[in-house]
């Protein structure tokens, strides 16, 4: 279970509630005489969804690939797996919090209990608009005793909301007005949850003065998670002017369609500031948002300038680097997110361990690039308490890997074994290379086109068995089934929202192949009637002088089907699908099937966590699940990535189980051997 004390700091309000009364916002009759007759109508019937049997499928954790054991006989039940709350945020926006206390679901009775709890709220809202707190507060308290569950969670979520929206002297009256007895405990809890400096002490104190009070740590989570922190203009350092242009571009895009789509109000500003190529002009540019007012800057983004900026010295303005934050630079007000590849080597790393391999080798791509991401996963690797057993290169140049492949697997060395052998004994032996059957794994530090090219080489010098990692550097981004059949096997973590591409790709797929079929079948009909018309016609004419031959009736336009004119069945030409020739393209993703579409990805979710950071980096256990891809903000201020495991089949990424053991991902051939 969560720990139930977190540090948690004071965040500003979510919303304030207009009331006549002193020390609150001045009314607004108009909203709510329109709360007021919502609540008092009765709402037209609902059908709701029925409850599922399992927890709904949110965002989880990155895969850590860890076997199932089986359970014996007469072995106690399992406990159950925690339940996991989603808290009111915009739709593609999920805090995933682990609670034991399976606060989750609503009640059986699904209409009667939602629809209750729904005017209720709706109810207290109003009286609050009205300007009469107590009222709304004495509603939430009745309602909280006659719900559980998710009814019971959003009902004391809106309970804190409207005690915190009150100032002291209202919330003095209130212990006057009402004699719920644990109304001192909610009023006291939002004084601890307030407090600036040690928090946590604050809310240990408040639980030793109040340990039978109903709020858990759920609630008290949840609850501060949903306060998002306000931001008055954001500023963008992107260098647009450069060769890095268009990745540039791309991230910007993002931003800007999540900031379109944000309904918060009132909403940030966005400012752009193009600080071309230079990195040395970062700073200037930096210096120039904070005098225009920005109070969060985005950026910049490349390593070389993001080192230019951070050498002037400490940032005064929160900032979200488009990087990894360097060591020796953390501060509190510094954030970093990127897409770096030696994060993703590292993930790796950690997935394989836990699939309870501890050999690993490494081939990797000659050059700077595939030295880093190589480093990077062998130092985490070893520091898990893994072995490797051999760390190569090959030429990223060369078409034809077969010498390097040999030599890394252990072929060379079966050779010349099986020559010596043969010299000293004269005789002329059969003979099948052997690799080295050492290894639990490969990891692969490689681009698409290497991947391509090595994979199938790997397969047929005898790693057909070996499983196969690499980072998602190997994959384009692009549903292409010719280009990565031979891929097959391949393991990688990627984000959901380049793998939510290959469901659209096979879903157009599936579209379009049912159009061909209804077509191909409709120009057979037409051929067939076409076919019978004109035998009719020749037996007709045959038949001359017998004008009033009934026999060969003239067909029934009625029925359809019978008539040529009748084209019921024949699909609308005049429709053509935008996607017929490019499947899987999504309408609001103008980058999809290029490289580009995760730094348009990563722009979306970059604008989407900044209102949460702070809170993020203070419970590093709590995950942001947006649109495009799993956060969790680490003590230093990193976002990291939390990849879903995906493995090529037939040509196509294809989501892991939540749970893989180990496998000969690579035998594409034998599906028993997958996991």
């Amino acid at each position: 279970m969560v720990p139930f004390y977190q540090s948690l700091s004071k965040l500003i309000p979510e919303f304030s509630w207009a009331s006549g009364k002193p020390g609150l916002p001045a009314p607004y009759p108009a909203l709510a005489l329109a709360c007021l007759l919502l609540a008092n109508c009765t709402p037209l019937p609902e059908t709701l969804p029925q409850t599922p049997a399992t927890t709904p499928e949110v965002a989880q954790p990155a895969d850590t690939g860890e076997e199932t054991d089986l359970k014996e006989e007469g072995e106690p039940p399992a406990k159950p797996e925690p339940a996991v709350v989603s808290h009111g945020l915009e739709e593609e926006e999920t805090i995933v919090i682990v609670d034991d206390d399976s606060a989750g679901e609503w009640e059986a009775d699904l209409p009667s209990t939602r629809e209750k709890s729904e005017r209720q709220i709706l109810l207290a809202k109003t009286q609050l608009a009205l300007g009469n707190p107590a009222e709304a507060v004495e509603t939430l308290l009745k309602l909280d005793s006659g719900v559980t569950g998710k009814a019971q969670l959003e009902t004391r979520k809106t309970l804190l909301q409207i005690l915190e929206s009150l100032d002291s002297l209202h919330r003095s009256l209130l212990l006057e007005d009402i004699t719920d007895p644990h109304l001192a405990g909610w009023l006291a809890l939002l004084e601890a949850l307030a407090a600036e400096v040690q928090p946590e002490a604050e809310l240990q104190d408040w639980r030793r003065a109040y340990p039978n009070h109903p709020a858990s740590a759920a609630l008290i989570q949840s609850y501060v998670v949903s306060r998002p922190q306000a931001r008055r203009q954001i500023a963008l350092l992107l260098p647009l002017a450069s060769p890095d242009g268009r990745a540039a571009q791309a991230f910007y895009d993002g931003f800007a369609e999540a900031h379109n789509r944000d309904s918060s109000y009132p909403k940030p500003e966005l400012a752009l500031y193009d600080i071309g190529a230079d990195p040395s002009l970062a700073s200037l540019y930096y210096r120039a948002a904070e005098a225009d007012g920005a109070d969060f800057i985005v950026g910049p983004l490349g390593r070389k300038t993001v080192g230019s900026l951070l050498s002037i010295g400490k940032l005064e303005t929160d900032t979200l680097l488009l990087s990894d934050i360097p060591p020796g630079k953390v501060s509190d007000n510094l954030y970093g997110i990127s897409l770096s590849p030696e994060n993703e080597a590292r993930q790796v790393a950690d997935k394989a361990y836990a699939t309870e391999y501890r050999n690993a080798t490494v081939l990797r791509s000659e050059g700077e690039w595939g030295e880093r991401v190589a480093s990077a996963f062998i130092a985490h690797w070893e520091n898990l308490g893994g072995r490797i057993l051999k760390n190569s290169s090959f030429p990223k140049d060369v078409s034809n890997h077969a010498k390097v492949v040999r030599k890394f697997l252990g072929i060379d060395k079966s050779i010349i074994r099986h020559r010596l052998i043969e010299a000293q004994t004269g005789l002329n032996l059969k003979f099948s290379p052997r690799r080295n059957e050492d290894l639990d794994f490969i990891f692969l530090a490689a681009t698409t086109t290497q991947a391509r090219l090595i994979v199938p080489q790997l397969r047929f010098f005898q790693a057909h068995g070996v499983p196969l990692y690499a980072t998602s550097y190997v994959y384009a981004g692009n549903p292409d089934p010719a280009m990565d059949a031979d891929l097959d096997g391949l393991v990688f973590g990627e984000m959901r929202w380049i793998l939510d591409g290959v469901a659209l790709y096979k879903q157009q797929k599936a579209v379009n192949a049912a159009r061909e079929a209804a077509e191909a079948k409709a120009m057979a009909e037409a051929e067939a009637e076409a076919e019978a018309e004109a035998e009719a016609k020749a037996e007709a004419e045959s038949g001359a002088g017998s004008p009033n031959d009934s026999e060969n009736p003239p067909p029934d336009p009625d029925i359809p089907g019978e008539s040529p004119d009748n084209d019921a069945t024949l699909p609308d030409s005049s429709v053509e699908s935008a996607q017929s020739d490019n499947f899987g393209v999504d309408l609001e993703r103008p980058y999809a099937r290029t490289p580009l579409d995760r730094l348009y990805a990563l722009g979306v979710q970059s604008y989407q966590i900044i209102p949460r950071l702070q809170v993020l980096r203070q419970n590093s256990w709590m995950k942001l699940s947006g649109k495009a891809m799993t956060i969790r903000v680490d003590p230093n201020g990193n976002a990291v990535h939390l990849p879903v495991w995906a493995r090529f089949e037939s040509g196509l990424a294809e989501p892991l189980p939540a749970a893989s053991g180990r496998s000969n991902f690579l035998n594409s051939g034998n599906p028993e051997k997958r996991p």
